[in-house]
């Protein structure tokens, strides 16, 4: 078992009722962040929080912010099925990374384009970020 304060959110509020709802200041965002990496290792199965907000919010960085060894965080955990990795995107022409950004694992296209001549399909090459066939005249069409 851990216990942990919520990070920094600043000065206290004049009345409980609305101080409830303080959240994490600058420096207690970036503290909750390094948190998740100094973290990261520790098989965490379980995190209970104060439902106060800046409690709340040390607790659970946003789906997809990396915790750990390329791991991401997805729904409150370290998810190691969300591992930052390359994939191929829905267009096989651009590079694509792994991640849970969404709350669920997927490729993301990052629009960066393959090097022309860069197979995609068969009889098909990439070129400028599109795969064509090798009738359109890709680089690389006459290596197969």
């Amino acid at each position: 078992m851990l216990l942990l304060r919520h990070a920094s959110a600043g000065e206290r509020l004049s009345s409980p009722g609305v101080d409830r709802f303080r959240r994490l200041d600058e420096e207690g965002r970036a503290t909750a962040r390094q948190l998740v990496l100094s973290l990261a290792e520790r098989e965490i199965t379980e995190i209970v929080s104060s439902p106060l907000a800046r409690c709340v919010e040390t607790g659970n960085q946003p789906n997809g912010t990396l915790c750990g060894t390329n791991a991401q965080c997805m729904n409150g955990l370290c998810n190691n099925d969300c591992v930052v990795r390359a994939c191929t995107p829905t267009n096989p022409c651009h590079t694509g990374t792994f991640n849970c950004v969404t709350g669920a694992p997927m490729c993301h296209d990052d629009g960066t384009p393959l090097a022309d001549g860069t197979r995609c399909a068969n009889d098909k090459v990439c070129l400028s970020g599109n795969c064509v066939t090798c009738s359109d005249g890709g680089a690389g069409c006459s290596n197969p």
